[in-house]
């Protein structure tokens, strides 16, 4: 039987070094409060080849992160930003050039197999699994590896499975799993073993909108029981809706946190309205007219089944918008408070802008390197 992921050999070489001593242990560092995660100056660099010779490449930049019992923090970012790689080393896969990582109070970095035993971690894709084994019998497994006593193991799986849906079939192999079967088998076994972390990397890519709402659902039943959970996300809606708070990353720095409102705050969004413009083509030079009223931050246009829907983000309140004297025809709809993503393009062009890097377009078309 071979190991799927280099997780599974670190769990395993976890248990045969029998420094399991189960979930829910006391820590005492000193410290009055312990956050259940932190990254503390974090930096991790790679060896990379350019122009024939091997130089080191700064992927991290003194990443500060903490995360509490019951509390989601959602890390976004552009592709090859570092989220990956920052949650990579806040699950013990890396190490981190310099800085502190703690779990539970664990210091991750000087004892990371102690510090896995109260963290469970989801990579996304097909693996973490025994592949030619039951559902059934990977979750003992694991439940082995995470100290679950002998006398709570059963009863815990049987709970995990039927509240992740997966009861009818936890006899089958997980080779013959969906992705989003392989999903849900992930966060059942972070229910049995009752981790004080779960880090979940882009849990719902590749999963039916059917399947995402289930794999959030579940997320949000592990905050309310108390877990501290790192998700990465490229979908902003998919933040929007878990996130206690935001991080975002651009170039491996830690570049803003808040939560939605604060995050819009920041940058002095006050709303967004919409309007509708009836006409077969939205002439330039109203959008020009629009953009160049006071308190307009960003204006955007597109044509849908004959009519134009103009969205417009303020740096003004309402009642200033109101008696700004608008372009003839357009018709408003209502106003809003700015979405995640909008406030992550904005703090995005704002970085951008004052440092001379790539513009968002580019920088969506590029792949990440080390991710």
């Amino acid at each position: 039987m071979n190991d799927d992921t280099e997780a599974l050999a670190l769990y395993r070489s976890g248990r045969e070094g029998n420094l399991y001593n189960g979930n829910n242990e006391a820590q005492d560092n000193g410290d009055s409060v312990v956050h259940q995660l932190e990254l503390n100056n974090v930096v991790r660099s790679y060896k990379v080849r350019e122009n024939g010779k091997r130089t080191s490449r700064t992927i991290l930049h003194n990443i500060n992160l903490h995360i509490d019992s019951g509390e989601i923090l959602c890390l976004v970012g552009p592709n090859g930003a570092g989220k990956t790689t920052t949650c990579k080393i806040a699950g013990t896969l890396l190490t981190p050039d310099s800085g502190d990582v703690r779990i539970a109070g664990i210091d991750a970095v000087r004892d990371p197999l102690r510090a896995r035993s109260h963290m469970s971690l989801l990579l996304g894709g097909e693996s973490g699994f025994y592949r030619s084994v039951s559902a059934i019998d990977n979750l003992r497994y694991f439940a082995d590896l995470a100290g679950v006593s002998y006398k709570d193991r059963e009863a815990r799986i049987a709970q995990a499975l039927d509240r992740v849906g997966l009861s009818e079939v936890s006899k089958d192999k997980v080779q013959t799993f969906s992705r989003g079967m392989w999903q849900r088998l992930h966060i059942a076994r972070a229910m049995v073993a009752q981790s004080d972390v779960l880090l979940l990397d882009e849990p719902t890519t590749g999963l039916d909108p059917e399947n995402s709402r289930n794999v959030r659902s579940l997320v949000q039943e592990l905050r309310s029981q108390g877990v501290a959970i790192l998700l990465t996300t490229h979908e902003m809606s998919e933040a929007e809706k878990l996130a206690d708070s935001v991080a975002i990353i651009n170039d491996g720095e830690i570049i803003a946190r808040g939560s939605v409102s604060q995050l819009a705050q920041s940058q002095n969004i006050d709303h967004v309205s919409a309007y509708s413009y009836e006409g077969e083509e939205l002439p330039d030079e109203m959008i020009d007219q629009i953009r160049a009223l006071d308190g307009v931050m960003w204006c955007e246009a597109f044509e849908s089944h004959g009519v134009w829907n103009v969205t417009v983000m303020w740096n003004t309140p309402y009642e200033v918008q109101e008696k700004l004297a608008l372009p003839q025809g357009l018709h408003m709809l209502g106003n809003r408070s700015a979405s995640l993503e909008e406030t992550y393009l904005a703090i995005l062009e704002n970085v951008h802008a004052t440092s001379g890097t790539q513009n968002i377009d580019e920088l969506s078309e590029v792949e990440a390197s080390n991710e």
